[in-house]
């Protein structure tokens, strides 16, 4: 094996073991960023109302409202032939904030995203 191999090997190891410490760690991250995200926006809301905006106040919450309802209805309509249960899991992955931080979790990871009872 020449010199070049030996420095190909050595550099395709080094990026698969970052790819390996990234995922263990997006784990963590990607829902954990999610659910900061629909924090800070009922904070801001909470921050809206006690100054007394209401119409900003209600255009905001028909925002958060309309984002979760579509993603309720993408999660009933890619659930609706599998289990019950998982949808029921999936829609609380919904309500609690963290679907797109799971969903870029389970892409990380590498999870059949198109058939989770695998």
């Amino acid at each position: 094996m020449g010199n070049a191999d030996a420095q190909l090997h050595l550099f395709a190891g080094y990026r698969y073991s970052a790819t390996i410490v990234f995922r263990s760690h997006a784990n963590f991250l990607f829902p954990g960023l999610s659910m900061l995200v629909l924090t800070t926006d009922i904070n801001t809301i909470v921050l809206y109302m006690r100054e007394g905006q209401v119409g900003t106040t209600r255009s905001l919450l028909a925002m958060i409202s309309a984002c979760l309802l579509l993603q309720l209805m993408v999660v009933y309509l890619q659930t609706s032939g599998g289990s019950r249960c998982f949808m029921v899991k999936e829609s609380l992955i919904v309500l609690s904030g963290t679907k797109p931080g799971v969903d870029g979790m389970r892409v990380a990871s590498g999870a059949d995203i198109y058939n989770p009872n695998k």
